[in-house]
């Protein structure tokens, strides 16, 4: 164990930055090589050759894959040096649960760069939803603490870590959506048929929605509404078959318009301000 670690790792790979940070976490001195992943080079292909990924963590010329998979053996060879998992059994399966979630989850954060239109519309409303449930978590249950699990930085935070630095990213490519409420806003509307999901817009921002059909020309959607403390529940109907009448919406569909004083409503659609009816207030 006395041969200097090497990482084996890209600039613009949040994944190879999970394992700098925790080397320097546990202050383990290692030598870093730069990768270029159009062109990789033997040794890469040697280390790992069935995924031909990076970072791969050489230690006394054995290769360990797998960004998560280094962390945890860092932790395991060198214990108690900065040790990133938790010590109590609980808060350890806790930090297993919330990485996992991640691994999962954050794939949306890539589509973003990898879609057009709806595809990439799906993928801005899924990482919002991860962000959300990640932040309305990180400190549940946790007092006095400034970190996901415990009161310094562990191997959650790590591996939730390069998400601060990607939000940039995509803000300067010009996508729009992803970008953060102050407080979030979050509602989900569905009938007895039709679930519209939940989502979380932005003020001022507009959607639409598609209402069913039934005998009597009504249908009813229980909207629940959170917005920083408040919290609200109503309905939202479509009446006398009103909306899409104009505007060339499809048959069914109503425009809203959420705004910081509550809900606007128009069967129109992208109505003149002075056309919005103020259905609901906060």
């Amino acid at each position: 164990m006395d041969q200097v670690l090497k990482l084996h790792g890209s600039w613009a790979s949040p994944y190879s930055l999970r394992i700098i940070w925790a080397l320097k976490l546990k202050g383990l001195p290692y030598e870093y090589i730069e990768e270029d992943l159009a062109n990789k080079s033997d040794l890469l292909l040697k280390y790992n050759p069935i995924f031909k990924k990076i970072p791969i963590l050489v230690d006394d010329g054995k290769p360990i894959c797998e960004s998560m998979l280094i962390l945890e053996y860092l932790d395991q060879i060198w214990p108690n040096q900065y040790p990133l998992l938790p010590i109590d059994p609980y808060e350890r399966a806790l930090a297993r649960f919330w990485v996992n979630y991640f691994e999962q989850k954050s794939v949306s954060l890539w589509m973003i760069f990898r879609s057009k239109g709806e595809e990439q519309e799906k993928a801005v409303n899924d990482s919002l939803e991860m962000l959300n449930i990640i932040e309305e978590n990180a400190f549940k249950n946790q007092k006095n603490n400034i970190f996901f699990i415990g009161g310094k930085i562990g191997i959650v935070d790590i591996a939730f870590g390069w998400i601060c630095h990607w939000l940039k990213i995509i803000e300067d490519v010009g996508v729009d959506g992803i970008e953060k409420n102050d407080p979030p806003i979050k509602f989900h509307c569905a009938s007895g048929n039709d679930d519209l999901g939940i989502h979380y817009p932005k003020f001022n921002d507009d959607f639409k929605f598609k209402f069913g059909f039934n005998l009597f020309r009504e249908t009813v959607f229980f909207c629940h509404f959170w917005w920083g403390t408040k919290d609200a529940i109503f309905e939202v109907y479509r009446d006398s078959g009103n909306c899409g009448a104009e505007g060339g919406l499809d048959s069914g569909t109503c425009y809203w318009l959420i705004k910081e004083d509550g809900f606007y409503f128009s069967p129109k659609y992208n109505p003149p301000a002075s056309e919005l009816i103020r259905k609901y207030g906060w």
